[in-house]
């Protein structure tokens, strides 16, 4: 009973992003193309460069909200993008962090 409770949780934790099986897309139109194709990997993408922006003594400049879900958050970094066409050719974590800025400007 106890393995098959520890298997159920093992089971329902959430998958971060994990390089060996996602891509890793070098520029931001790349990212936007994934998330096309995966929404899944695009989101996982994101927070898994939120979270490693977040560990650390490094001051990341944008503050999430708490009530958006991940689907949300990503839906607007996305849009940010997409309105700032410029971005495309850049490498993904730069253009990512600066449309996390823009979209989440601490208050």
């Amino acid at each position: 009973m106890i393995v098959s409770l520890a298997l159920s949780l093992a089971l329902m934790a959430p998958v971060p992003y994990a390089p060996e099986t996602h891509e890793k897309p070098p520029l931001v139109r790349d990212w936007l193309a994934l998330c096309d194709r995966n929404p899944k990997a695009c989101s996982d993408y994101l927070f898994d460069l939120v979270w490693s922006s977040t560990v650390g003594p490094q001051k990341v400049g944008y503050c999430l909200p708490d009530k958006d879900p991940p689907e949300a958050i990503t839906g607007k970094v996305q849009a940010w993008l997409r309105a700032h066409p410029a971005e495309a050719s850049k490498p993904t974590d730069q253009g990512l962090n600066r449309a996390m800025l823009a979209s989440f400007p601490c208050r």
